[in-house]
């Protein structure tokens, strides 16, 4: 039944025409650096103890922010259409010190901390380094540009990623190897988790570019980039070593 329900999203494709942290294609076409393999490499500033790069004494604070998307119709509707339920919301991703309970925040002791560290791996293209808790799940991931996240813009563009598997179903999986070693794919997979009481989250992380001010000047000198991502996480994962995830 499932293969007949993905056979009908070829069609259905053009109805609006360990994680994998690497870079695909913006929702609006622009193409990112780094796609498909190894993200550029990351600033050679000296970072804080917060793993935020450091702009020394002069430069000016950097303050990534993340919000939480309600994104569930458009979630919605798009498994709608191949007979998938409905995601249930969970606050899976730690962006509030209320997401955090007694004992869990491990070698994570700020919600400061952990943006940084979830901002650094968006920019350097790797997954985040000991980050506790641990988010399980299968991510879904978009660069985007607006204040604000566009959950449309983005359900549509990894629906798209259908087009990708030449009409057949996703093959075994297979970490950092194709088609998994593209965001866009992956994060297909995510919108269409099929395992059973899946649930979601969804926020926008806003990354400014660290900037540093020269000593003998008051200019400002970017050293970074700006990266604006809406990320949704869905559970159970929906992909396992070795296994295809639809059967």
């Amino acid at each position: 039944m499932i293969v007949l329900k993905f056979l009908s999203l070829a069609t259905a494709a053009t109805f609006f025409s360990e994680d994998n942290w690497v870079y695909g294609t913006a929702v609006n076409g622009q193409e990112i650096s780094g796609a498909g393999g190894e993200g550029p490499p990351p600033p050679e500033d000296d970072e804080d103890e917060d793993g935020v790069p450091d702009s020394g004494a002069s430069g000016d604070a950097v303050v990534n922010t993340a919000e939480r998307a309600e994104c569930w119709e458009q979630l919605h509707e798009a498994r709608s259409l191949v007979g998938f339920p409905e995601f249930t919301p969970a606050n899976i991703l730690k962006i509030t010190d209320n997401d955090w309970t007694s004992g869990q925040r491990g070698n994570i002791t700020t919600l400061k901390e952990y943006l940084a560290k979830v901002c650094n791996a968006m920019k350097t293209n790797e997954a985040p380094v000991d980050l506790t808790p641990k988010t399980e799940g299968t991510f879904a991931y978009a660069i985007q540009e607006g204040e604000n996240a566009d959950c449309k813009a983005a359900v549509d563009y990894w629906k798209d990623a259908f087009t990708n598997f030449n009409g057949e179903l996703p093959p075994a999986y297979a970490a950092g190897t194709k088609p998994y070693d593209n965001a866009q794919n992956v994060s297909f997979i995510s919108l269409f988790n099929p395992q059973a009481s899946p649930k979601v989250d969804c926020a926008y992380f806003v990354c400014p570019a660290a900037t540093q001010k020269s000593k003998s000047s008051q200019d400002s000198t970017e050293t970074d980039k700006d990266v604006k991502a809406l990320i949704c996480v869905t559970t159970p994962n929906a992909l396992t070593e070795s296994q295809k995830p639809f059967t």
